[in-house]
């Protein structure tokens, strides 16, 4: 990710159930945009889930992100996604998508 040398250097999001700001470094994201999201998924036929912290403009542009990244790590190129979504009806599973405010 390349990071605009104005950009700050950490994401703060104040949790939910207690109230308490959370500080993240920056270099834990992926993505670029001014929004951090969670996103969790994985891609079909896998047991295990995969969750990225992602920085985006909106909660499409982070989905979008997370896919790419999910399918980069398995190591599948269009086609495979492409046969993946054929056969699943989606090359990817969302289970949560959640902006950190």
């Amino acid at each position: 990710m390349t990071q605009d040398s104005n950009a700050p250097e950490n994401v703060q999001s104040e949790s939910p159930v207690h109230g308490e700001v959370v500080v993240i470094p920056l270099s834990h994201f992926i993505g670029s945009g001014r929004l951090p999201w969670l996103i969790i998924g994985r891609v079909p036929n896998d047991d295990d889930d995969t969750g990225y912290l992602v920085l985006a403009d909106d909660e499409s542009q982070a989905q979008e992100t997370f896919k790419d990244q999910l399918h980069d790590d398995a190591g599948n190129d269009e086609e495979e996604r492409a046969n993946i979504a054929e056969k699943y009806d989606s090359d990817t599973f969302i289970t949560t998508s959640q902006l950190l405010t």
